[in-house]
């Protein structure tokens, strides 16, 4: 156990990364831990984001480089730890295709294919000469403790690095799902889909499917997304899947049955424990989708039970989160993958 624990986060940002940074501060002080949240440089002077506020994560200015501390980094703020010289240094990997390492070569092959040749050749020239600047800056993997929200950034790191990292992933707050009433009644031919992701695939899949009412998530309250998935039979994932995302869960807590293309985390049954014909081969992905959203408006109630190891699963996210941390930052046992940590009798 550290006298204290530091964890670095883009402060006034509402994204599934820093939700899952003020769980972990949150999570270590209910572990007896003690532990808080540091604005990463530059958003200092931006508000806290008050959707975080039930959290009650305390911020520190600034971390402590001593030998007794920690301090913790999300993927995109790794070269942070170059200054750390005393602290234990750790990296939490909540996503691989937005890391500092990886961001610009895995922006090519994320590339919609609307664009034109030479634009291509151009922009893969300048991000893969860019990934190899920002490489030659960071410090050494070895010194640093590798924490993974996804198998996929397990594996990644594993296959490309050579690093055994430690599984941490976070968790599905589920109280605003709870006082739902979902159950088993007809939603009707109802999509919904975030624009952002894999929107230039998803209007491409609506098109095809003049039957079926599309719902963009997008400049929504908290409220009416939590309402739109719950009225949605389908809730349609055509991004790049750059960690275990948190929409396809609250998807599947809200009663919608989840579709996700099969890339990224969104391959990989650990991530994204839902039957292989619920997720979209990208060999083909319009003509895949539509006969996939089909086959399950068909019968979404067989669909949706299907998938009720998923849910069940998503409900029981904190009690595996809470044992991951408990392993990794009070009993010191690494490099586990998704199987879990030690158990001890």
């Amino acid at each position: 156990m550290f006298r204290r624990v530091f964890v670095y986060y883009n402060r006034g940002v509402q994204t599934g990364g820093p939700e899952a940074l003020h769980q972990l501060v949150v999570v270590l002080r209910e572990l007896g831990q003690e532990a808080y949240l540091v604005p990463i440089p530059g958003t200092d002077n931006v508000p806290r984001h008050p959707a975080y506020d039930h959290y009650g994560a305390p911020e520190r200015p600034c971390v402590e480089d001593q030998v007794d501390c920690a301090v913790v980094v999300p993927e995109g703020a790794f070269s942070l730890l170059k200054s750390v010289k005393s602290a234990a240094k750790f990296c939490w990997w909540l996503s691989i295709d937005f890391s500092e390492h990886f961001f610009s070569e895995r922006q090519v092959l994320i590339i919609p294919p609307a664009r034109g040749v030479n634009d291509l050749k151009r922009f893969k020239h300048s991000v893969l000469k860019s990934v190899w600047a920002v490489k030659r800056n960071l410090i050494d993997y070895a010194s640093v403790t590798h924490l993974t929200q996804s198998q996929y950034a397990w594996s990644f790191l594993f296959t490309r690095l050579g690093v055994v990292s430690s599984m941490l992933s976070d968790f599905t707050p589920q109280s605003e799902f709870a006082v739902r009433d979902w159950g088993d009644h007809d939603r009707g031919p109802t999509v919904a889909f975030n624009p952002a992701k894999g929107g230039f695939w998803v209007d491409r899949i609506a098109k095809e499917c003049p039957d079926v009412r599309f719902t963009a998530i997008r400049n929504m309250s908290r409220d009416q997304v939590v309402s739109t998935l719950c009225a949605s039979a389908v809730y349609l994932d055509m991004g790049h899947h750059p960690g275990k995302d948190r929409l396809p869960r609250e998807a599947a807590s809200s009663g919608a049955v989840t579709v996700v293309a099969r890339r990224g985390a969104g391959a990989y049954w650990d991530d994204v424990p839902i039957p292989w014909e619920h997720k979209v081969s990208m060999t083909s992905p319009v003509g895949n989708a539509v006969e996939v959203i089909g086959r399950i408006l068909a019968n979404a109630t067989s669909a949706r039970e299907k998938q009720s190891w998923y849910v069940d699963r998503i409900r029981s996210e904190r009690v595996r989160f809470v044992t991951e941390v408990n392993a990794i930052f009070v009993a010191g046992e690494l490099e586990f993958g998704s199987e879990g940590p030690p158990v001890h009798a």
